[in-house]
């Protein structure tokens, strides 16, 4: 099993997108993300029209290691998506 002295070094900003499509796989990113940043780290979380996602933050919460803020829906560039195309982005800083 890997363990975090496998890892050389942490990272600053970490960028996610459309990673929380299947929650079996939520304890597994946990593990990862816990692996790749330290505190003060930023992570950036991207993913549109998956309501159960939400449930991957709500594990980071209650792990009490990570602060999530959703970033307001109007500061959200859609790249042209269609409107009816729900884009969540969070901000995760690792405490």
């Amino acid at each position: 099993e890997a363990s975090r002295e496998d890892l050389a070094e942490t990272f600053d900003f970490v960028i996610l997108s459309e990673l929380f499509y299947d929650q079996e796989s939520h304890e597994d990113l946990l593990w990862t993300l816990r692996q790749a940043t330290s505190p003060g780290s930023v992570v950036y979380s991207v993913f549109c029209d998956r309501p159960f996602s939400f449930m991957f933050f709500a594990l980071l919460h209650d792990t009490d290691e990570f602060d999530v803020e959703e970033i307001a829906e109007e500061k959200v560039d859609t790249l042209g998506m269609s409107e009816e195309a729900q884009i969540h982005l969070h901000r995760i800083v690792r405490r």
